[in-house]
């Protein structure tokens, strides 16, 4: 998959699968994707007629936009290996309840974050537009306050001839708010969306006075909604703003039914001015964050070493894996004992440790690789397990008797070592061995572990890759 920026020249190619999200989400429309391209270095890519968004939301953190599209599962698994090369752990941003099962369906290991400030906020058109009842008994007052001062204002659909009186607003929008949470980089991104209104395209609404321009409001209808990107009116005219969307709503047909006011972004002053406004839905949005590497790999790679091959478990060698867990004795070192695990009337045959095994993968509990000489003869396997949130993992070996105390061991362990620190960008790895486990403990110390702590059965280390 290769991600590159968003231009103006790609809108026309996202603006149909875009249109694939049944969200009433704000981050799905064109204008906000467009608006913030530079400021979140948004970046995209269409796999298999889906539409995959990336944005930096913090510097050196990145998130993904739920792909949408005809294959969403195809487009997560292009993220996961994109991921997975970059060395990054994927994260989702502005997902619904219907994309978070989809995406607790695809991970094992994950964290969810909500946030009040990222609530989009819907209303209905006809509220807005008409002030209907008590409710907005203040709110139709301020509208018809602003009517009553400003007898000859006029309302204006926006034309590109009329884009030079936009200039003169600025000056004298910035001066009213100099000093207040109004950045000049925030009418930046308002004038650019101004003076592009075409190409998304946008309809904009502006009232005159004296030939002056004194307030105005950019929305996007897609599909039953109106999104409203911009809004901005001089506060010297009370009731401007009440009158001005008002207005602007007037002109929309039947089948837009909703608008959306985006997010107040936890500023209580735009909280506030929101719910007075009396939304039908507040659209609650989760940051959905993948915590392990290995939910990102979908089958393990051959590692070779000079003495041994690292493989995943092939059916010809069922039987020999069985024999390794029926071995209770071997098996005592590595803390498990089949029998107490082996469901009532279940045989503990070959297909049954297979199975085992193959589900732990899926699930994302452990990984693990069978031992090979390089004759391709059984030794034993090796196992990542224990994931952590923060990057590490736990790491286990068991060899058949035949092939211990004969260095395969510690080169398995090393060629484990290397793909958890280049292959998955692990920062830590744990080891345990029980206390009268000898040639355990050599090979923890061997490949410098260093114990961390000691309980009356086992000792444990820990060993830094990064």
């Amino acid at each position: 998959m290769e991600l590159k920026p968003l231009t103006e020249n790609d809108l026309e190619t996202i603006r149909p699968l875009l249109a694939y999200s049944q969200e009433r989400f704000n981050d799905y429309t064109i204008g906000s994707v467009y608006m913030w391209r530079h400021s979140y270095q948004i970046e995209f890519a269409i796999v298999d007629n889906t539409l995959i968004v990336k944005e930096e939301y913090e510097p050196g953190k990145f998130a993904f936009l739920f792909p949408v599209g005809a294959q969403v599962e195809k487009a997560l698994d292009e993220i996961d290996a994109y991921s997975l090369a970059k060395r990054e752990l994927p994260a989702f941003y502005a997902t619904s309840e219907k994309d978070h099962a989809l995406l607790m369906a695809h991970y094992c290991h994950f964290h969810c974050l909500s946030d009040r400030g990222w609530s989009d906020y819907l209303y209905l058109l006809s509220d807005l537009r008409d002030l209907p009842g008590k409710k907005y008994d203040s709110k139709r007052h301020n509208a018809h306050r602003f009517w009553k001062d400003n007898p000859n204002a006029e309302y204006h659909i926006l034309e590109k001839k009329d884009l030079p009186l936009f200039s003169e607003f600025e000056t004298a929008f910035l001066a009213e708010n100099e000093g207040r949470d109004i950045s000049q980089e925030e009418f930046d991104l308002a004038r650019e969306m101004l003076t592009k209104f075409e190409i998304i395209p946008a309809k904009v609404g502006y009232f005159t006075l004296n030939g002056k321009v004194i307030g105005f409001t950019l929305g996007e209808v897609k599909g039953d909604t109106v999104y409203l990107h911009v809004e901005k009116a001089l506060h010297q005219y009370p009731g401007i703003y009440q009158a001005l969307e008002s207005r602007y709503l007037q002109d929309f047909p039947a089948e837009v039914v909703y608008v959306n006011r985006e997010e107040d972004v936890n500023n209580p002053g735009l909280r506030e001015a929101k719910l007075q406004l009396h939304p039908t839905a507040i659209l609650d949005k989760v940051f959905f964050e993948v915590l392990s590497p290995i939910d990102l790999v979908k089958e393990l790679p051959l590692l070779t070493g000079e003495r041994v091959v690292l493989a995943p478990l092939q059916e010809k060698e069922y039987e020999d894996f069985a024999l390794l867990n029926r071995d209770v004795e071997l098996n005592r070192y590595w803390g498990y004992n089949y029998r107490y695990d082996l469901p009532d009337g279940v045989e503990a045959d070959a297909r049954y440790f297979a199975q085992d095994l193959q589900k732990d993968f899926q699930n994302k509990n452990e990984v693990s690789w069978i031992i090979h000489d390089l004759s391709g003869a059984f030794l034993g396997q090796v196992v990542l397990f224990d994931f952590s949130a923060d990057q590490g993992a736990e790491i286990g070996i068991r060899l058949k008797k035949e092939a211990q105390k004969k260095g395969y061991a510690q080169e398995a362990v090393k060629l484990v070592m290397g793909y958890a620190k280049e292959g998955l960008a692990l920062h830590y790895l744990n080891y345990e061995s029980f206390l009268e486990n000898a040639p355990s403990i050599a090979v923890a110390e061997k490949m410098g572990f260093s114990g961390i702590y000691q309980d009356r059965l086992k000792i444990h280390f820990r060993k830094d890759l990064v």
